[in-house]
């Protein structure tokens, strides 16, 4: 009976590294605004760190299409990684597109706006944390909600 019933998967220590590696991604691009130096090896370590994660959510679909019992819907699942690949994937083009559009200087708004994307970045690691309890997660919500306006106003 076990082989026709896989297994569950662990998704939430997948969901928590791809949180962490988006931190990573917001963090370096912000170090990239702040510094704004050595811009090249920069958005290649940024691209390094996308790239991982899309190690880790290739792995995500991988088991999620291997794993009969889920521990959300499927589509939660699928979803989840995709939106935090997402978060990583927009970062990096802006990482890289610093580069290739050959930008000779950051501004107060470009800074301010990565300083949001970190905060950001630190409630969704925060809240990945809780999915397995799902305490508090209203509250992460309504911080990023927060900030999304805050960037917004920027």
């Amino acid at each position: 009976m076990r082989s026709l019933f896989p297994r569950e998967e662990n998704f939430f220590e997948l969901f928590e590294k791809q949180a962490v590696l988006v931190r990573a991604g917001a963090d370096q691009l912000h170090d990239m605004m702040v510094k704004f130096d050595d811009l090249e090896e920069r958005a290649r370590r940024l691209k390094q760190t996308e790239h991982d994660a899309d190690l880790v959510t290739h792995e995500v679909f991988e088991r999620l299409n291997r794993t009969f019992v889920t521990p959300l819907d499927r589509e939660d699942i699928h979803a989840m990684a995709s939106g935090l690949d997402d978060v990583l994937d927009t970062t990096e083009a802006i990482g890289s597109r610093l580069v290739l559009f050959n930008i000779q200087r950051s501004t107060e708004p470009a800074m301010k706006l990565t300083s949001i994307l970190v905060d950001s970045a630190k409630q969704i690691e925060m809240a990945v944390g809780h999915l397995r309890d799902f305490k508090n997660l209203m509250a992460f919500t309504i911080e990023i909600h927060r900030l999304e306006n805050e960037a917004d106003n920027v």
